[in-house]
């Protein structure tokens, strides 16, 4: 197993808890000691070991933050849309550098996910249900896989205090 953008790496340790194999987890895309997975050369590195086929599970979770819903300018919040349901690769005219970090990780994800497939391995991705990452084209070509189904879930589920629907692309 190897968890990608693992965050406190929770089912990092649960699938190691299950008595599996586990790869140091990767949170975010920086993990100590400089590893990038912008870094082309970090990246290849990933993608090599999904394609000799040691992993046999790979999941992770690219940042959420500038393909969620929650952005908006009204009387609740004052941030920066990026992304719509007709753009979700980003509006028209919007530069951003977190904006194209996030479409180029979502980007990487969908690539070493279909190289997973590939090898006959097992993938997921992770995301809020109503993300903009879903029909984000990358993403979006993965839902049409053979077999490939989006999973819905609440956060509430794994001890979250709050409804947080997540989806999980498998």
């Amino acid at each position: 197993f190897l968890g990608l953008f693992a965050g406190a790496a929770g089912l990092t340790r649960a699938v190691r808890v299950l008595g599996l194999p586990v790869h140091d987890p990767v949170d975010t895309h920086t993990a100590p000691g400089g590893f990038d997975l912008l870094n082309p050369r970090d990246y290849r590195k990933i993608m090599g070991l999904v394609r000799s086929g040691r992993i046999k599970w790979l999941h992770g979770g690219p940042p959420c933050k500038t393909f969620s819903r929650a952005r908006r300018r009204d009387h609740h919040a004052h941030v920066r849309v990026l992304r719509s349901d007709k753009y979700p690769a980003g509006l028209p005219g919007v530069q951003s550098a977190k904006l194209k970090e996030g479409s180029e990780l979502a980007r990487r994800m969908a690539k070493l996910a279909k190289a997973q497939q590939r090898v006959g391995g097992l993938w997921s991705i992770e995301n809020p249900l109503h993300s903009f990452m879903w029909q984000f084209a990358p993403v979006a070509k993965l839902k049409r896989l053979p077999g490939v189904r989006l999973i819905p879930g609440d956060q509430c589920f794994f001890g979250v205090l709050y409804l947080k629907s997540t989806g999980c692309l498998t």
